[in-house]
């Protein structure tokens, strides 16, 4: 190291020997998966048993061998960035080089902070992954740990245990005893009750699969929602596809979970929305009730139209008593230009093969004939929409009497058979969660975004933060405004949008 080439001959022998160090870690790190891959499948229960076992092991090498290669890497780059850098301090140590420098590094703390190095750039889900999530409730319905808390604390304020070493008189703590003496006695009995309740379950039961078998003696309750997705969602625009055709996809994998001794929890919530949407949804929950799948339908808010049209394919309709229902009629609106076409002196054209392949127009003028028709089509539409509230609610209500278009509180929907029963959604799932279901509540996976667009939302973010900051100082020179006050306007619970003519 006599010059300034030996240096740079040095940190290029070095460097070299970094990625080499690098390269070997990697076919090292391989050889082991295809070691552990090639092994010989002597017993299929036994590879069962060990899988975690190998898989733990498998990683806790890998992980040694990266460890150790990266010590090497590291100590190696140290090493020739110092001689580099006695070498060329005066030209890497410029301002502009700095300022790269910071500006990498701003960006490398951006992309780190997004975990955009661990997405997949496809956007697609991963196999093992899935597209649905699980999540068991019945913790979150016991509220053990909130309970076991608020125990802990009572008794640290007040420095006494509730039941032993107190300082409660001895005639309490007598009576302390006796209960919990009494809560072990039913503790007891209780589970003496559950032991007997599973062996009839042994004795009479004839499952036909093992999964069958395993649901015979601890049955689920599948919770999903469904609700109308806006087309500006950033739920839609992760997956594009409508919400009923979401809903198809969720009704496949139920029913290829889900056996006859299970039970799905639907909490709807929809205003109605168009023919064919609500009708194909509908549709996906007559597919339950056909494999003999009990399903009850939740209303915390409204299901109406189209949303009631969903619900009364379902088992059981409860509600929350001001929650809206009923709307079982159909509605069509359009704005007519025609008139202001011709006061401009423009014409509008339109030509038709069939009589009424165009019945009623945005632009062109009306006819008489055209607008009978319509109201004829509504009319079917109408029609078809009754049968099918017959069909599965006839023997609970009178289909003309309710078949208006009017929408009613659930309070009053129970003196017309619209609902079952008067309940939340959360009461239903504490219900079936005592009664000793796994309820399971099943929502989609998001999909990775692509390490672009997790940037892009990122900074959205950033700037939307930094765009706070900046309009907290003004927002507090204004002076206090009383916010409006909005009516829900009943008639318009139809349907959000006209997207289409004729809608629920």
């Amino acid at each position: 190291f006599h010059n300034n080439n030996n240096y740079s001959i040095a940190g290029i022998i070095i460097i070299t020997m970094i990625s080499s160090s690098f390269k070997f870690g990697r076919n090292h790190v391989s050889l082991l998966k295809r070691g552990y891959q090639s092994m010989p499948e002597v017993d299929s229960r036994l590879r069962l048993l060990k899988s975690t076992e190998l898989s733990a092991k498998k990683k806790e090498e890998e992980d040694g061998v990266n460890k150790k290669f990266l010590l090497v890497g590291g100590l190696s780059a140290s090493l020739g960035s110092s001689l580099l850098m006695h070498s060329y301090f005066d030209t890497l140590f410029t301002i502009d080089n700095l300022g790269i420098s910071l500006f990498g590094i701003g960006v490398s703390a951006m992309v780190y902070g997004s975990n955009l190095h661990k997405s997949s750039p496809t956007g697609a889900l991963s196999p093992k992954k899935g597209n649905f999530k699980f999540t068991l409730l019945n913790k979150s319905t016991s509220f053990s740990a909130e309970k076991r808390k608020l125990t802990e604390l009572c008794n640290t304020t007040s420095g006494i245990n509730p039941v032993k070493n107190s300082a409660w008189p001895i005639n309490v703590e007598k009576w302390l005893e006796n209960v919990e003496k009494e809560d072990i006695k039913k503790y007891e009995s209780d589970l003496k009750e559950r032991k007997d309740t599973l062996q009839q379950i042994i004795d009479t039961a004839e499952p036909h699969s093992i999964q069958e078998a395993l649901t015979t003696l601890a049955p689920k309750a599948f919770v999903l929602k469904y609700s109308n997705e806006s087309n500006n969602s950033q739920r839609h625009r992760d997956d594009p596809r409508t919400r009923a055709e979401k809903f198809g996809e969720e009704t496949s994998m139920l029913l290829s979970l889900a056996t006859k001794n299970d039970v799905v929890i639907i909490n709807l919530e929809s205003p109605g929305g168009e023919v064919s949407e609500f009708g194909l949804a509908a549709s996906h929950m007559m597919r339950l009730k056909q494999a003999g799948i009990k399903t009850i339908v939740t209303v915390d808010k409204v299901a109406a139209s189209g949303g009631f049209m969903m619900a009364c394919c379902a088992d059981e309709i409860v509600a929350a008593p001001f929650a809206f229902l009923g709307s079982i009629g159909v509605v069509a609106e359009v704005p007519n230009l025609n008139r202001l076409l011709k006061k401009n002196d423009v014409d509008y054209e339109m030509f038709t093969a069939g009589e009424f392949k165009r019945t009623i127009s945005i632009l062109g003028e009306n006819t008489s004939a055209g607008k009978k028709k319509f109201l004829s089509d509504l009319t079917d539409i109408h029609i078809a929409f009754k049968d099918h509230v017959h069909d599965n609610r006839g023997g609970k209500l009178d289909v003309g009497q309710v078949a208006t278009g009017e929408t009613w509180l659930a309070v009053q929907c129970q003196k017309y058979g619209l609902v079952d029963r008067l309940a939340t959604s959360w009461d239903v799932i504490n219900e079936h969660a005592a009664e000793g279901k796994d309820v399971v509540l099943v929502t989609r996976n998001k999909p990775p975004l692509s390490p672009w667009r997790q940037f892009l939302e990122r900074t959205e973010v950033l700037m939307e933060d930094f765009g706070s900051l900046l309009r907290s100082p003004v927002s507090a020179l204004r002076a206090p405004t009383a916010d409006p006050i909005t009516t829900t306007n009943i008639i318009a619970m139809n349907d959000m949008s006209a997207a289409r003519n004729a809608r629920y």
